[in-house]
């Protein structure tokens, strides 16, 4: 195995640091950003959590995670849940 070598910066280069930094990439992770934003307004938080153990969050973030996945309504959906979809397309039975 080689090691990798990172182009060195010319002339014409912009004066950043090399490679370019995140702020530039590609903001691949909206979708998990927005899954758990939606997570903590709706599931997490307005909640008294004093009491609650390690196992009875697991098991709440587990049924918001089973509820989100499979019956919530979504308006991109025409208003069906994800099952309601999946079924209406033969993906489930």
């Amino acid at each position: 195995m080689t090691a990798r070598s990172w182009p060195t910066p010319s002339a014409s280069t912009p004066t950043r640091p090399w490679p370019t930094p995140c702020s530039t990439c590609s903001p691949d992770n909206a979708a998990a950003e927005g899954f758990f934003g939606r997570l903590k307004n709706e599931m997490f938080h307005n909640r008294d959590w004093a009491g609650t153990t390690l196992d009875g969050l697991k098991d709440a973030i587990g049924d918001w995670i089973d509820w989100h996945n499979t019956t919530r309504i979504k308006n991109t959906l025409n208003g069906n849940s994800p099952d309601q979809h999946r079924k209406t397309h033969g993906l489930l039975p």
